[in-house]
């Protein structure tokens, strides 16, 4: 995985600047400079927005009780879409617009979660069913058999 990520780091900017190159006789340097300049300043913009609506959502999330999960997930791709943007490149906008659609993002979100839970070897939750405790092995305990005693004859009666 470390391999597929240093080559992806080593790779994509070549492979920008060689397509950059490529497309410089056919748009031109002002339209390609106006295009590298307007990504720049769009993807800015989104990833300073969508940083301090992640930053806002994190702190909603943590003074209503609940630990940060999907959303905060969410909300770091989105400023990964908006960062990929600001880079120079085709190559990058196209791995930067998948991320700053809400419905690919949210696709690409359960899927992260899928491969990190597997990776981790986190058991699956159903929505549908609560989770109440963690029992003595770390894992969620769904299904817990209650006995409800009524003690309230027995205090009368004595």
């Amino acid at each position: 995985m470390r391999a597929i990520i240093i080559i992806l780091i080593l790779f994509v900017p070549i492979a920008d600047l060689v397509l950059l190159a490529f497309l410089v006789p056919w748009l031109g340097w002002s339209l390609l400079v106006a295009w590298i300049i307007l990504t720049l300043f769009v993807g800015l913009t989104i990833s300073r927005l969508a940083g301090a609506s992640a930053l806002h959502n994190i702190r909603a999330q943590l003074l209503s009780g609940s630990m940060p999960g999907r959303q905060t997930l969410d909300d770091a791709l989105h400023v990964l879409g908006g960062l990929l943007l600001a880079f120079p490149g085709f190559i990058t906008d196209l791995f930067a617009f998948p991320l700053l659609i809400g419905s690919t993002r949210r696709l690409i979100t359960s899927l992260l979660i899928a491969v990190l839970r597997k990776r981790l070897g986190l058991p699956e939750l159903d929505p549908d069913r609560p989770v109440y405790t963690i029992g003595p092995d770390g894992r969620p305990i769904r299904d817990i058999e209650v006995e409800i005693h009524d003690d309230t004859n027995s205090q009368l009666k004595s």
